[in-house]
């Protein structure tokens, strides 16, 4: 399976959930700050979807230290070529195992 049908069924499946919990959302009664709470949260999610479904090599500028950056898009807090999806472009971390680190290296 190729790598953008993957990130189909992952955008998909992540769609998918967001949905199902809109859904279930509305049919709980749940008190008032209950119900902010949740609805902030899944806002959350539906950002961090559209900036995990950018193309890989996109740069991105932020106000946000790193750590708040990889915090607020779901990475680890340390770059991890197999798990992250964003990295400072400072050229301090081996990039050579990223997906963009491979398409460097089939040019």
């Amino acid at each position: 399976m190729s790598k953008s049908t993957e990130g189909f069924i992952a955008s998909a499946a992540i769609s998918a959930i967001v949905v199902a919990a809109i859904t279930t959302f509305g049919t709980i009664a749940v008190s008032e700050p209950e119900a902010q709470k949740v609805k902030k949260e899944l806002e959350a999610l539906l950002e961090i979807e559209k900036i995990s479904n950018l193309p890989i090599g996109t740069i991105t500028p932020s106000m946000l230290t790193p750590t708040l950056f990889s915090d607020a898009v779901g990475d680890p807090s340390v770059f991890n070529s197999k798990r992250s999806k964003w990295v400072i472009a400072d050229g301090e971390e081996d990039i050579t195992l990223s997906r963009y680190g491979k398409l460097l290296n089939k040019r």
